[in-house]
């Protein structure tokens, strides 16, 4: 379960190929300049009949969803936030992936540092019926699949059962360190195409260009 070799020795970031319309928001100081050009951009071809009034409305209204998504992805340790701007053969994307560090079981910390890798994802995929064994540039990870009920509290649009898929893939060269990258699909409640698992696809090829970036 050690797989092949990783591209780089030590990991001190990466990089990933993103699907035409998508784009980076960094969870740290930079978020908030990030979120405001996304607004500008989403705002810069309203309709000219639509009042002005109703356009700040509105940009407030996306601009709080947006805040309060940034911080449920930095209260699970995600680094950079990923999203659509456009849309995919006319429809809206309900989908968005996070990037960030996690801590999986790691026992009790105790034996040889060179079976920590083995003995945490032998675990992970003991845990998990479904979860199966990946490589991620060469460095070993696994990959689950769950679906997550809806907020019953929660907005209309958002309330809708959801798709999640998570990669957790050991750091190459950093002792203890696990990248994750989670993306969830908002499930519609008519989805004859099957839009969700498209969009699943569409996240599965995203991580085959993921790259570890060296020193």
């Amino acid at each position: 379960m050690t797989g092949s070799t990783p591209t780089v020795r030590e990991a001190t970031g990466y990089s990933l190929v993103l699907p035409p319309g998508w784009v980076q928001i960094p969870l740290d100081e930079d978020a908030a300049p990030a979120v405001r050009r996304l607004l500008d951009r989403a705002f810069s071809d309203v309709p000219p009949d639509i009042p002005p009034d109703t356009i700040a409305s509105l940009r407030r209204r996306l601009e709080g969803r947006l805040t309060a998504t940034l911080a449920a992805a930095r209260r699970t340790g995600g680094t950079e936030l990923y999203l659509p701007t456009k849309r995919m053969g006319g429809v809206l994307v309900p989908a968005s992936f996070v990037v960030g560090d996690v801590a999986p079981w790691t026992g009790d910390g105790r034996g040889d540092p060179r079976e920590l890798v083995p003995r945490v994802l032998t675990r992970m995929l003991a845990d998990d019926d479904d979860a199966r064994a990946v490589e991620v540039d060469g460095a070993p990870g696994v990959r689950t699949e769950s679906t997550v009920a809806p907020d019953a509290d929660g907005e209309a649009a958002l309330s809708a059962a959801s798709r999640r898929v998570d990669y957790v893939v050991a750091v190459p060269g950093r002792a203890g360190r696990w990248l994750s990258a989670s993306c969830t699909v908002l499930e519609a409640a008519d989805d004859e195409h099957d839009l969700t698992g498209l969009l699943v696809e569409l996240f599965d090829a995203v991580m085959t260009t993921f790259r570890w970036a060296a020193p």
